[in-house]
């Protein structure tokens, strides 16, 4: 997607940066190295490793990326990139489909399609800063609404509820 977004001259430059340890898979961060030279974005892409203090990351990022190619269950780095107020560009499956409301609190785009990856980043670059305040102030509420610890710890204990209620009328019959 950086290759691409290089290629068109009505993008303002702009530089991606990975953050996260490779825990461990030194292999995969070779490939992503060497990707990067292949693709000729070495100097638009950097991987930082390890970052401790992510609230600061997310308030200096423009648009926060969670584009993994395997589903995951909740994806936190979604989740907490907008309760920051930091726009989010995630991938459409998993726990994002849940987190995400397309349009409204960030953006959603098919699992390892390049090219919906560059056009999201390019509508996100291209957006008036109202239009980011808006979508902030949105992704804001809807994470305090539905995700926070509060509400997802009371949700969970409803549910634990209705299954014990189902197990003791089934026990009882």
């Amino acid at each position: 997607a950086a290759g691409l977004l290089q290629q068109d001259s009505d993008i303002p430059p702009f530089r991606i940066v990975l953050v996260g340890s490779a825990q461990g898979r030194d292999g995969y961060e070779a490939e992503l190295r060497a990707q990067m030279e292949t693709d000729g974005v070495r100097d638009l892409v950097h991987i930082h490793g390890h970052w401790e203090d992510m609230p600061a990351a997310y308030d200096w990022a423009d648009v926060t990326l969670s584009t993994s190619t395997r589903p995951e269950a909740f994806g936190r780095v979604a989740v907490e990139a907008q309760a920051m107020g930091c726009p989010v560009i995630a991938t459409n499956h998993g726990g994002a489909l849940e987190t995400v409301d397309p349009g409204k609190t960030g953006l959603l785009v098919p699992p390892g399609d390049e090219k919906a990856l560059a056009e999201a980043l390019k509508t996100m670059m291209g957006m008036a800063q109202s239009e980011k305040d808006a979508m902030a102030t949105a992704a804001q509420e809807r994470i305090k609404a539905h995700f926070s610890i509060e509400t997802m710890t009371a949700a969970t204990i409803s549910v634990y509820k209705e299954v014990l209620t189902h197990c003791r009328g089934a026990l009882t019959t």
